[in-house]
Order: structure tokens, then sequence, then C-alpha cells
């Protein structure tokens, strides 16, 4: 039953992400080619305004990568670890869904910086930022099911709760970015 809610979030979470490129890709003339400094260009801003948004993308794509390359590191660590340790001691009582979430979980943050590289391009943005999102829930996700595993009492009550709580943080954030493209 745990397993089905952990599954369930992540499906719902990849299903919002996608919403988003899809919703980005409808809403916008040319997503592929637009670059941020061309969107940010409507009417109520000054110049000023303009070009403090642009440094601040700027920023959060600095940021961006930085996130997605530390996080996807330790989960590649931590699954490196736990497989070496599999077949003794506490990796013994983790099963394989938690190693293959933590796994996919490292592909996908070490990844997407590698795919959607160009900063300035706003649609990579936005795939890079969902893609952020996709593989932090995983991580989370993992980590729920090895709660699960490790303390089965308290574990199958906590994983679960997790998860939804997952899901509803993203489905908030998905709004959000919903609202602003």
């Amino acid at each position: 039953m745990t397993d089905a809610f952990l599954l369930g979030s992540l499906c719902g979470v990849i299903a919002l992400r996608l919403a988003v490129i899809v919703s980005y890709c409808w809403r916008t003339d040319k997503p592929f080619t637009s670059s941020h400094v061309k969107v940010l260009q409507y009417s109520g801003q000054t110049n000023t305004e303009k070009k403090k948004r642009h440094e601040e993308f700027f920023e959060t794509t600095t940021r961006q990568f930085n996130t997605l390359l530390i996080a996807g590191s330790i989960s590649l660590a931590a699954w490196s670890q736990l497989f070496t340790n599999s077949t003794n001691g506490a990796g013994q009582q983790l099963t394989s869904l938690t190693r293959n979430l933590l796994l996919l979980s490292s592909v996908v943050l070490l990844s997407a910086p590698l795919i959607f590289r160009r900063p300035a391009k706003e649609f990579q943005f936005i795939c890079r930022e969902s893609l952020t999102a996709v593989g932090l829930a995983l991580l989370i996700l993992s980590l729920a099911s090895a709660l699960a595993d490790l303390f089965c009492d308290i574990g199958f009550v906590v994983s679960p709760l997790i998860a939804v709580a997952v899901f509803v943080a993203d489905l908030e954030e998905s709004v959000r970015v919903f609202k602003m493209y």
C-alpha cells in the first residue's frame, strides 16, 4: 500500500510538470526560440525593472545548475553506498523500490543540466525547473520508502503522508507557475 502512495505521488508530480511544459508551449508564440529577455519585455515595466528581472533570471539559472548537480551527486553517492551494501547490513533491509527511486533521482538530477544547458532560453529553464521538481520528488520519495522499509510500524503511516505532502506541494508550485505563464 505504501508503494502505491509513493508511485501515485510520483506519477502526479510528473503529470503536473508535463502540464506546465505543455501549457507554456501552448501559450507562447515561439516556445523553443524565445529568450527570457524577449518574454520579459511587456508593458508596465520600466527598463530598470526589466534589467533587474533579467539579472534575477540568470542568478536563478546558476542556482538551478548548482542545485541539480549537487543534489544529483549526493543521491548518486547514496545509491552507490546502498548498492554496495545491499547484501548485508541496513542496505539489506531496503527494498529495490527504495534503491531504484534513489538511482532514478540521481539520473534525472544529473541529466537535466546536460540536456537543457542553454541558460538564456526560457523553455529550457522551465524544463530544468520541472526536472528539478521531479528529481527532488524522487529523492524525497526514496527517503520515505526507506523510512517504510526500516521502521515498519511508523513508516507505513508516515510514508504515505510524505507522498501526499510531496504531491500537494508540487500541485501548489505548478499552479503558481501556470499563473506566471
